[in-house]
């Protein structure tokens, strides 16, 4: 299973922020998750996954799961996570870096990804994907 986790493509291509406060922000992620394997997959991410940027953690993302189908994946991902700032200044220094450069990139990881298939479950599988 890891090397169809590792193997996978998860890009984003949009997103809209909203409800906005001190602690995180809601936000609308639209993209795709290619190369996901040859079987339909149900992706949970049950402690949601860390925000990584130029080596710092600053956030954790509460992710909903995702349906994958076999072979295709989800070309047309779109879903809504929840954002909570973990490390204040260093979201600050993403903030800044984000005014001056219009693009940038996080990795996202966890180490307890969850993947249904094949009616068995896999789980505390490792993730951590570079998203730009």
């Amino acid at each position: 299973m890891a090397n169809i986790v590792e193997g996978a493509v998860l890009a984003f291509n949009g997103g809209n922020v909203t409800d906005i406060t001190d602690d995180g922000f809601k936000v609308a992620l639209t993209g795709s998750l290619t190369n996901a394997g040859p079987f339909d997959a149900l992706i949970s991410f049950p402690n949601g996954a860390d925000v990584i940027f130029m080596g710092a953690k600053i956030a954790t993302l509460d992710i909903p799961p995702i349906c994958s189908a076999g072979g295709s994946g989800v070309p047309d991902l779109s879903l809504e996570a929840e954002l909570t700032i973990t490390d204040k200044p260093a979201f600050i220094g993403f903030a800044s870096y984000l005014l001056a450069n219009p693009q940038f990139t996080w990795t996202i990881q966890t180490n307890t990804l969850e993947v249904a298939a094949l009616q068995t479950i896999f789980d505390n599988v490792t993730l951590s994907k570079d998203v730009t």
